[in-house]
């Protein structure tokens, strides 16, 4: 059966969707998620791995894989996998490979058509790199458009968005930021001005901004570590996963914890929200500026803008959606699962333009067993249909606070994650500081006995001074050569 494939090749995971009779559908590329990771390693044979298995062999031997290339497309310095040089583009296109035969080998059979997504931002030079990465693993019906394109595309899918309406997005993935105004027009979307973008500026950071906060509070514990090691490698890895669960943790809860658990020491590390918070807050705050500038390149304010569409993993931080929508003063509009809608509106886009049954975003459906049931939000006891319930989601009235995100509902088999409140946390009951971080190393009992020997030592040195040695005791059995006497005195 004939279907269009629409691939989004993330710095941090990548995703697939298809389109097969006006139904669209996010495709399981992992055994635990629909995204992979974006790494590509070497087995011990020498053999390409992609996605979770060179992730799990990441851990191990974290030298054996490589990551967040899509970072560095165009750049002449080879990634060294086991002492084999790669190009960038090389480790795109084996990655982009492993995700069409993953597709193909699903679907049982090859797609008619392939649309890529790429970084708004990107000049022609970049755009040609990463078509020659797929011509030069035999792919041929390839076409590209921006990754904010992709998601108005979705977007205009789950909500009817007038003619003529225009649509920001904020795009904000694991290693790049994107922003771009589009206007609806007929059966598209046309970008307005300029887009804008941050090519080094993603949820990695963050992660980094968490890791950085744990080393620092190890203090001297971790400065006297021997990071070069094979077992403090495999330790780092897995500290910088807790460090992303606890990014991540911290979405739903204001305050965490995150085991350092390296060679010779064992800490436990607390961060807080508003700890978090402060240390993403200057990032968030370019990527707005760069936003603007791009509303400002489309010659339009603010206040012409429908919504702020909020895409990628990283735009899941609750201060993301406070601070662009107290910015532009406009409501933003969540997806549930952000880093499936790139890739959806890949495809959709691409069947759209292929297909002569449809030349409409309201012709495709999402697939409506993989949508999340949010009828308890209509009183009608004859339920509403899908439409409405996706229209209702989607109203977000404008508080002079910063409003909730609309969260929409794409294609995903895997059950809908928590809605978060955006609400401040109630202020806790005053409690004492608890120590920022605990460090038993394992030298720390010796150390303490033989602080107390010394003191021993010299409490009896000060008595011996002060008050001589005790009555019939031969005074040379107490010499410490404080004292001397002559010989026969």
């Amino acid at each position: 059966m004939t279907y269009r494939l629409g691939v989004d090749l993330g710095t941090t995971f990548s995703a697939a969707a298809v389109v097969t009779d006006a139904r669209a559908t996010s495709v399981g590329l992992g055994n635990q998620s629909h995204v992979i990771p974006s790494v590509v390693g070497l087995d011990e044979q020498n053999g390409i791995i992609v996605g979770e298995s060179a992730e799990r062999q990441a851990r191990v031997d974290p030298t054996a894989s490589a990551r967040e290339f899509k970072r560095r497309i165009g750049d002449t310095t080879p990634y060294l996998i086991r002492g084999t040089p790669f190009s960038p583009e090389a480790l795109t296109g084996h990655l982009l490979h492993w995700i069409v035969q993953r597709v193909s080998q699903i679907e049982g059979e090859a797609p008619s058509g392939i649309r890529l997504t790429h970084p708004a931002n990107w000049g022609p030079y970049q755009k040609d790199i990463l078509g020659e990465a797929a011509r030069l693993i035999g792919l041929s019906d390839i076409s590209f458009m921006s990754e904010p394109e992709a998601a108005a595309v979705h977007y205009a899918t789950m909500e009817r968005i007038p003619d003529g309406a225009v649509v920001a997005i904020y795009d904000l993935g694991g290693g790049t930021f994107d922003a771009s105004v589009l206007r609806r027009e007929g059966g598209g979307f046309r970008t307005l001005g300029k887009p804008e973008g941050i090519a080094r500026l993603g949820g990695i950071d963050f992660d980094e901004a968490v890791f950085a906060h744990v080393t620092r509070s190890l203090g001297d514990a971790w400065h006297s570590l021997d990071i070069t090691s094979s077992a403090s490698l495999a330790a780092l890895a897995r500290l910088r996963r807790d460090c992303v669960a606890a990014k991540e943790d911290l979405s739903s809860r204001s305050t965490t914890s995150i085991d350092a658990l390296l060679p010779g020491l064992n800490a436990e590390i607390r961060l807080t929200r508003a700890e978090f918070e402060s240390m993403i807050t200057l990032p968030i705050q370019e990527t707005i500026a760069s936003l603007e500038r791009a509303i400002a390149s489309a010659e339009i304010t603010p206040a012409d803008i429908h919504n702020v569409l909020l895409v990628g993993g990283s735009s899941r931080v609750p201060l993301v959606s406070q601070m662009v929508s107290a910015a532009l003063g406009r409501p933003v509009a969540l997806d549930a699962h952000p880093k499936y809608a790139v890739s959806l509106g890949a495809a959709i886009a691409l069947d759209i333009e292929r297909s002569a049954s449809h030349a409409d975003f309201s012709t495709i459906d999402i697939d409506q067993d993989e949508r999340a049931d949010i009828s308890t939000a209509f009183s009608d006891p004859a339920g509403p249909t899908a439409q409405q319930r996706q229209a209702e989601a989607l109203r977000v009235p404008l508080a002079p606070a910063a409003p909730a995100p609309t969260v929409l509902t794409p294609t995903i088999i895997e059950p809908e994650p928590e809605v978060l409140s955006l609400e401040p946390d109630p202020a806790p009951t005053p409690a004492p500081e608890e120590p920022r971080a605990r460090v038993f190393p394992s030298t720390t009992l010796a150390t303490v006995f033989l602080v107390l020997g010394l003191l021993a030592l010299a409490a009896l040195i000060a008595w011996w001074v002060l008050v001589g040695p005790p009555q019939g005791v031969p005074v040379e059995q107490f010499s410490l050569g404080l004292h001397s006497s002559p010989p026969g005195s």
